[in-house]
């Protein structure tokens, strides 16, 4: 279900298509230059694909040549633009990079940005190209390490092929050496059978007797070189191994921290849009497959637009941050907490009854409620709503979401600070209530 971005008061047609052509334009840019890993983005190339739309175009080309200042309504849609990109951006950039970027991102509100479209993109450039530059870095460290492991794979085969040889030759310096025994062997037999002189057969025999024993003497020592050489060719075998695993678990670690910021959210911490898509998948799944009762709860903080307007965006993320903390705390380690976007956070409850998981909402909401949240010795007013739904064997994500996201609305309606359900949706709508 879309977010409602735009109060009554200043909503337009014009407004409305203004804000969404830019944010989405940025989004569908940034996605379709994202499938290609080796590229490089650049301010000049995203800025080219942003203004191949017609109504960018126009957007930007009626503002080049304002200099007034802008009106109030003209600064609340920028505004609002700047909080979709900021939340677009952070469903897709992991939150490392968000961190480190946290000056660009707070640029979005500075009065010069908010005061031109063009320099509400060139700062959603800055924030993507940094992401891209990440991208770039991580690229060319597994690029190298894949060189390394190639160069060892190399060595490994060079000793193995060094060591086949060295075989081969031991091999035939065996065969030598057994040949050169027996043949002395047969001379010494043959020199016994025709001897006529014992003083020449005593000569010949000893001659004999000294030319097995250097070569059994050679055999040794080259036995005693092979040996060594064996050793040496292991201990290099056996370091190479060693670098090759320490840098395989440099980069796996690498790798296992780029799989994670892919599926958090990059302000708090908790799960993003992308990690709930697919965990809505796996509970479905399980359901249709072994019937286990699950519930999605769909929450949000009250009043958030006025936490902002009031106290800036600063106090707005650190009560989201705040809100993330709460959640973790009072949920359970197989629960699922996610950010779902903006101030929207989804759980899922599995392996949990409809009662039992209204009463953990209830817990939670009382537990957010009696929390002192203030800025600057300022108390600022902190509650959320809650929807619940249970999951169905029927359900699809979208129809599960949609409950809990009514039951949500149902508790604004009904004064905030509620937990609501979908069954009482149904309540509702027949009239019993």
């Amino acid at each position: 279900m879309q977010r409602q971005i735009f109060s009554k008061e200043n909503e337009t047609p014009a407004l409305r298509e203004y804000v969404y052509t830019i944010a989405n334009e940025v989004l569908n840019v940034l996605k379709e230059l994202a499938k290609e890993n080796d590229h490089q983005l650049d301010v000049e190339l995203l800025a080219e694909q942003i203004l191949k739309n017609d109504a960018v175009t126009q957007i930007l080309t009626n503002n080049k040549d304002k200099n007034s200042v802008p009106s109030n309504n003209n600064t609340t849609s920028i505004n609002e633009t700047a909080n979709i990109i900021i939340g677009k951006l952070s469903e897709i950039i992991p939150e490392a990079v968000m961190n480190e970027h946290e000056n660009l991102k707070q640029q979005f509100y500075d009065t010069s940005v908010l005061e031109s479209p063009v320099n509400l993109l060139e700062t959603a450039i800055k924030i993507i190209k940094k992401y891209f530059n990440t991208l770039a870095t991580q690229h060319t460290e597994l690029v190298d390490f894949m060189k390394q492991a190639i160069y060892y794979a190399d060595e490994i085969e060079r000793h193995m092929k060094g060591d086949q040889l060295a075989k081969n030759t031991q091999f035939n310096e065996d065969r030598d050496f057994e040949d050169s025994i027996s043949s002395n062997i047969n001379m010494i037999k043959y020199d016994v059978s025709t001897a006529t002189d014992l003083y020449e057969l005593k000569t010949t025999v000893l001659q004999k007797l000294k030319n097995i024993a250097s070569t059994v003497v050679k055999k040794r020592e080259q036995d005693i070189s092979h040996f060594k050489d064996n050793e040496k060719n292991l201990d290099e075998m056996r370091r190479r191994m060693k670098d090759m695993k320490r840098e395989a678990s440099e980069i796996r670690k690498k790798a296992e921290e780029i799989e994670l910021e892919n599926v958090r959210d990059a302000l708090t911490g908790l799960y993003n849009r992308k990690a709930f898509d697919q965990k809505m998948l796996e509970t479905l799944a399980d359901i249709k497959r072994y019937n286990v009762s699950s519930i999605l709860m769909i929450c949000d903080i009250d009043s958030f637009k006025l936490i902002n307007d009031s106290f800036g965006h600063k106090v707005g993320d650190l009560a989201l941050k705040k809100l993330s903390s709460l959640l973790k705390e009072k949920t359970r380690p197989n629960d699922f907490v996610s950010r779902y976007g903006g101030e929207k956070f989804a759980i899922i409850f599995s392996g949990t009854s409809i009662n039992d998981a209204k009463r953990a909402a209830e817990d939670i909401r009382a537990l957010i409620s009696n929390t002192e949240f203030s800025y600057k010795n300022k108390k600022i007013p902190f509650s959320i709503s809650i929807g619940l739904s249970e999951f169905r064997k029927v359900d699809d994500s979208n129809t599960v979401f949609e409950r809990a996201d009514k039951a949500l609305y149902l508790a604004k309606a009904s004064g905030k600070n509620i937990v609501k359900t979908d069954s009482e949706l149904e309540i509702k709508k027949s009239g019993l209530k």
